[in-house]
């Protein structure tokens, strides 16, 4: 069964942009507006047709040849030219930025993966809003394939650090899935282009008839296990656990978007659990993608920590000194909160569901 990724990488042409607005374009050359689709049909074949023998040619390059085709040689350079600067001016579709948003809410990173050029994509992303959400435009070019041969796939995880497994690609079209899928990426297909997923090619992991659809649909895969844990007293030493948790919402301040905690020491006075929020204690650093928003860090005396997180089971750290608080879900009106975060020897709880924020120490008890 895949896993929820780490990372999305999106592919751009009609997946993330619309080729309609180039027909106008074609129309104005003398083309009849039906040679769009053939238009660009031939540039992913004559593409692909590279990549199968080893070759490569820019975007560019083959969409101007197939333009030239497709059209009879009837259209001069200057007309060639003009059909092909639309796509330094294409929209996002509707649905990208709440997509964007919802996956960037849950801590996910994000990335484009093209068969079109860096720069072209580049100033897509900025055009469409999305520059503070996707943090690469990966070209083909950078690996010298046209998708979907595995490099291409490979590359883009290898460009963003992540195991292929933790990688998915979002696509509207069935033959990038399954390229992606033999690559070892988790794959999620968006209907909105074929309407029906091909049953030829591998089929996605997850389907949705818009970008908001499947991006909700990937966050709610399952997680991995929790990493093993091993330590010492002496201060905080591992990464917390990864993921998104539903219907999180946040109760204490947020830390940075997706915090990490690397390393702190033991406050030498911690007779009472702290919480440690960005910047409250000169000595914790944070860094990424580990930790959902709205998380607070606990550091604890001397004591195993047991934390039960909505929608998994516990996970348990033995004497590393820190539990972490998640987001908890809201309450059914009248009843307990979710989610505790206690020592195994019930040394310290909340002191009421009411007050989140208080914690007390239990009779007896020897932390």
């Amino acid at each position: 069964m895949p896993l929820r990724p780490v990372a999305i990488a999106f592919d751009v042409i009609e997946t993330l942009m619309p080729l309609e607005p180039l027909r106008d374009r074609f129309t104005a050359v003398g083309l009849p507006p039906h040679l769009l689709e053939l238009w660009f049909t031939r540039t992913l074949r004559d593409g692909i047709a590279l990549a199968a023998t080893g070759d490569y040619a820019p975007f560019g390059e083959v969409a101007a040849q197939a333009l030239r085709t497709v059209s009879g040689y009837q259209v001069d350079e200057a007309g060639i030219a003009r059909v092909l600067a639309g796509l330094s001016e294409l929209p996002a579709h509707p649905d990208v930025l709440p997509a964007a948003r919802l996956l960037a809410g849950a801590g996910m990173r994000m990335a484009c993966l093209t068969n079109g050029s860096a720069a072209v994509t580049g100033a897509f992303v900025q055009r469409a809003g999305l520059g503070g959400y996707v943090e690469r435009v990966i070209s083909v070019q950078e690996a010298g394939t046209w998708k979907p041969p595995a490099a291409a796939y490979r590359h883009a995880a290898t460009v963003l650090g992540v195991e292929p497994g933790r990688l998915a690609l979002v696509a509207a079209h069935a033959w990038d899935c399954h390229g992606a899928s033999r690559a070892g990426l988790t794959t999620g297909w968006v209907s909105r282009l074929e309407r029906e997923y091909s049953p030829i090619f591998a089929p996605p992991d997850v389907t949705g008839r818009d970008l908001t659809e499947v991006a909700r649909r990937l966050l709610d895969l399952p997680g991995p296990p929790p990493p093993a844990t091993s330590g010492h007293r002496g201060g905080l030493h591992r990464q917390l656990p990864e993921g998104r948790w539903p219907n999180a919402t946040s109760e204490v301040l947020p830390m940075p978007a997706t915090p990490r905690v690397s390393s702190a020491p033991l406050l030498a006075d911690a007779d009472q659990p702290r919480a440690l929020l960005a910047g409250g204690h000169p000595r914790v650093k944070f860094s990424s993608r580990e930790l959902p928003s709205g998380a607070t860090v606990m550091i604890l005396k001397s004591c195993s920590v047991s934390m039960t997180q909505p929608g998994s089971g516990p996970t348990r750290s033995r004497s590393t000194g820190w539990a972490a608080r998640l987001p908890r879900r809201a309450p059914e009106p009248g009843g307990e909160p979710p989610m505790e975060d206690m020592c195994p020897r019930r040394c310290w709880t909340r002191a009421s569901p009411a007050s989140p924020r208080r914690w007390a120490t239990r009779p007896g008890s020897s932390c």
